[in-house]
């Protein structure tokens, strides 16, 4: 695959001048397709819950919610990986693994080349499937579900009285 141009609008969107994704840029392809960087929105609103009228203000609420949402979806995220790797010690010591893989890879390495970090994430991906990959696959299916069912049973914040956490470009 050959870098895009540094002319072009691909690298502006990845957010480096080689047009690779990296980890630096990976925060700017977020804010890049946002327009902002993601805000964590207060607890207190973040859980209430109505039940949408019919399918249509499900959508819409759907569509909103994820978006206005987020950042707090992320964390929800994070929170049930931990829980995870606390519960199944195998799952723990294969993320370890990887990590202490990825730390060793990125300090005694000369520089990292788009190959050597594809051939280290694939590897990474490979391993974590074949060690721990149902636990994995189990816990996407259940913050997909938490997800939704949130973004589906949230009002909105208006409807919460949380004015000022509204961004209009988000609607």
């Amino acid at each position: 695959m050959l870098p895009p141009s540094s002319a072009s609008p691909t690298a502006d969107v990845l957010g480096s001048a080689s047009g690779f994704l990296d980890v630096e840029s990976a925060a700017g392809a977020l804010r890049a397709a946002t327009g902002r960087p993601a805000a964590l929105q207060p607890w207190k609103s973040f859980f209430v819950a109505r039940a949408p009228e019919n399918a249509q203000e499900a959508q819409g609420r759907l569509k909103k919610n994820i978006v206005h949402f987020q950042a707090n979806y992320l964390v929800i995220v994070a929170v049930l990986l931990g829980l995870l790797l606390l519960s199944d010690w195998v799952a723990a010591i294969a993320a370890l693994l990887v990590a202490g893989a990825w730390f060793f890879s990125q300090r005694y390495s000369a520089e990292a080349s788009p190959s050597k970090l594809a051939l280290m994430a694939g590897g990474s991906f490979m391993f974590l499937y074949l060690v721990a990959g149902t636990a994995l696959l189990n816990l996407a299916a259940v913050a997909a579900l938490v997800v939704v069912a949130h973004a589906v049973l949230h009002p909105g914040s208006a409807e919460v009285g949380n004015f000022d956490a509204i961004d209009q470009d988000e609607l």
